[in-house]
């Protein structure tokens, strides 16, 4: 009996030596190949991740307000204007 187990000791022990270079390259391998595809797979679903909003205003006195201004809500910076245009009632509209 003690002579059987000595054999599947040493018969696993030599399997491992036997296959040490492949073990370690699969453990190299493996990350090399996974880290660039999670990367790249996060940097071509950021824009679908990222929430967007589009706000219509209609101002009576726009003084300063120009295509590229800030936009800002609560004193927090979220957008720059995106255009500024008269309506033919003499309003100001501008997309942010």
């Amino acid at each position: 009996m003690k002579n059987r187990l000595e054999t599947m000791v040493k018969s696993s022990e030599q399997f491992h030596r036997k296959h040490r270079n492949f073990f370690v390259g699969l453990f190299i391998l493996i990350p090399l190949v996974l880290l660039p595809a999670f990367l790249l797979y996060t940097l071509i679903k950021m824009s679908y991740l990222e929430k967007t909003s589009y706000l219509f205003v209609k101002y009576d006195n726009a003084a300063g307000l120009g295509k590229n201004a800030a936009v800002t809500v609560l004193g927090i910076k979220v957008g720059y204007v995106e255009s500024v245009r008269l309506n033919g009632a003499g309003r100001l509209h501008a997309a942010c």
